[in-house]
Formats: C-alpha cells, structure tokens, sequence
C-alpha cells in the first residue's frame, strides 16, 4: 500500500514537473520505453520510480540525447511484458531496420532501444522529409 502511494505521489509530481516544462516525459521501464499509462496500470510490480532532469545515470546512457527533457525511470519487481527492438519494428513495416523512428513524436535514431509492446497504443508508417519511417503513439 505504501509503494502504491509513493508511486502515485512521484507520477504526481513528475506530472506537474512536465505540464510546467510543456513536454511529456520519456517513460522508461527497466531501460525500456514504456508510458504513463502502463506505469500506472502495472503499479503492483513497481519497485522504485525516479525522475531525472539533469542528468541520466550511465545505466540510461542511451537515452541521454533526450535530455534536458525530463525522463521517468521505473524499476520493475519482475520483468515487465514483450521488449521489442525498434529495428524489429522497422523490419515489420518493411523499413530498413536502422531507419530512425518516432515515439511520441520523438526520434530515435538508436534503433537498438527496445520497447514494451504493451506501450504501443498504435503505429504508422509516415514519410517524414521524403524519408519512410515508423512512428509511434504511447499516450492517448
């Protein structure tokens, strides 16, 4: 009960850290993209929750580009659903595996990265620049 409420207060917090920064926060579980929305439904395996606005822990290397955007990294108490490569996704849309693609209106150029496919809410192809590329949407 206690780890329910320090998790719903650090989220809380974040939340009006990111409406005053007027970006949305990268969501990551374990290193992985995830979203808000499936922190919050997944609470019960939440085991530790930080917000970085700074600096990212050489753990998060990958994800340093993002920043000074806020990023929110939970530590899941068990491994937390389907991890999918971005270049994986790529390849399903029959894009080149190391084209960039967009998360939430964010490129990634690493497509090593992986995400949590239950994150994924809906995916595209697009054409950004004359270039093919796969994006996708966390966040309703």
């Amino acid at each position: 009960m206690m780890k329910k409420l320090l998790l719903l207060a650090s989220i809380s917090a974040s939340a009006i850290l990111f409406s005053q920064s007027k970006s949305e926060p990268l969501v990551l579980v374990d290193g992985k993209i995830a979203s808000k929305n499936l922190v919050s439904k997944t609470s019960r395996f939440v085991k530790k929750v930080e917000t970085y606005t700074k600096a990212l822990p050489a753990s998060l290397a990958a994800f340093s580009s993002y920043m000074p955007a806020t990023v929110i990294s939970a530590t899941y108490s068990q491994p937390a659903y389907d991890r999918i490569p971005l270049s994986t996704l790529n390849i399903s849309q029959d894009i080149p595996e190391n084209t960039p693609v967009k998360v939430d209106g964010r490129l990634f150029t690493d497509t090593s990265i992986e995400i949590l496919g239950e994150a994924i809410l809906r995916g595209e192809v697009i054409n950004e620049n004359g270039q093919r590329m796969f994006s996708i949407i966390t966040r309703k």
